[in-house]
């Protein structure tokens, strides 16, 4: 069963980034989440943005910290992590660029259950307060329904990390996290493969699966020994995505 994090007495303080020139709602229109959005309320919402950048490692939130803005990740990967009582840190979901992140607590204005950490080497978010964002969706049905199936996506990229760690074995279960990442993150190859364009540690894969590093290095030893994965510059190759199928599906 895994523990919440003690609540800190003090909020994050986000490092800003110079906002833009023209606050026009365009640069809100290239998230998904906008598409339907109209320029009216799109320009409300600008006027109520942040931009905010982070380092690899840095936190954008620690669990206890109020939800009182919506965030939209500009370009780059986050992780959903929370900290068990022996101090140990289990990733419960991974977000990437489109997508919004922390969305259940911003909306119901209550406190991150989780942090929320910079995955990739440098992670641009966008910051909307969230009692402008209310007064817009009470007054705009698309942008009502587009939050509620954004609220749908992010809850199953949650329920997606929980069925990874209940997959069964430790090779079961880092098969199921490659084709999890392969569907969400994965680029196809030519030779029928994918490219999975994020560097992931073997510590964090094993935080993934909730797995020993030490494992977790000897079986993806032996699936690069037998073909099935390679290591790229930036991330990870999947040479035989039918293999790992077979791994996940076996009973």
């Amino acid at each position: 069963m895994l523990q919440s994090s003690p609540i800190r007495s003090t909020p994050t303080v986000l490092p800003q980034v110079a906002p833009p020139a023209v606050r026009d709602g365009g640069s809100l229109s290239h998230f998904a989440l906008f598409s339907e959005v109209g320029e009216l309320p799109l320009a409300r919402l600008a006027r109520e943005m942040t931009r905010h950048r982070f380092k690899a490692g840095e936190r954008l939130w620690y669990a206890g910290d109020k939800a009182d803005h919506l965030t939209l990740i500009d370009d780059g990967i986050v992780e959903i992590e929370r900290t068990r009582r022996s101090g140990d840190g289990v990733i419960l979901g991974l977000f990437a660029t489109g997508e919004t992140v922390g969305l259940p607590a911003a909306i119901a204005h209550k406190l991150y259950p989780a942090d929320a950490i910079a995955l990739s080497d440098h992670v641009n978010i966008v910051r909307i307060r969230a009692p402008a964002m209310l007064q817009v969706m009470r007054e705009h049905l698309p942008l009502a329904l587009a939050v509620n199936h954004a609220l749908l996506q992010h809850n199953a990229a949650l329920h997606a990390s929980i069925e990874i760690v209940g997959a069964g074995s430790v090779p079961k279960r880092l098969a199921a996290l490659f084709l999890f990442l392969g569907r969400r993150f994965g680029i196809r190859t030519a030779s029928g493969g994918l490219h999975i364009n994020l560097a992931l540690t073997r510590e964090q894969i094993g935080r993934l699966v909730s797995a020993r590093v030490e494992t977790v290095i000897r079986i993806m030893s032996r699936w690069q020994k037998a073909g099935w994965l390679k290591g790229a510059r930036n991330g990870i190759d999947i040479t035989r995505v039918d293999m790992l199928q077979r791994m996940s599906d076996a009973g």
